[in-house]
């Protein structure tokens, strides 16, 4: 993991604490060590962009994309939960997870 990862993941996740699944320093180790995916990128015009993940549930994970400007604000984000579909139709555990979270279960 480069500085510039380290700098952005650690600004994301600390913007998220309270709702990680572990304390900070356990998350920055899962990425550290490989078990936990994250993706650092900046795009021509500057703008950083820091992806990652974190298991929600044995089958479905949280997956976060936050997007830096050049003084370290968030400019766009987006968040999601990403599961096999017989899961989410069949595991009530998923389907009750997506259903907290976004109100397009019920259309």
């Amino acid at each position: 993991m480069t500085e510039k990862e380290l700098k952005y993941l650690e600004c994301s996740l600390k913007k998220l604490e309270k709702w990680l699944p572990e304390t900070l320093p356990e998350m920055i180790a899962g990425y550290t060590d490989g078990s936990l995916f994250y993706n650092v990128e900046e795009d021509e015009k500057g703008y950083v962009y820091c992806q990652f993940s974190w298991p929600e549930t044995e089958k479905a994970e949280r997956l976060v994309l936050l997007v830096f400007d050049d003084a370290m604000r968030v400019i766009a984000d987006i968040s999601g939960i990403h599961c096999r579909m017989d899961d989410l139709m069949k595991d009530t555990a998923i389907y009750d997870l997506c259903s907290e979270e976004s109100d397009w279960m019920y259309l």
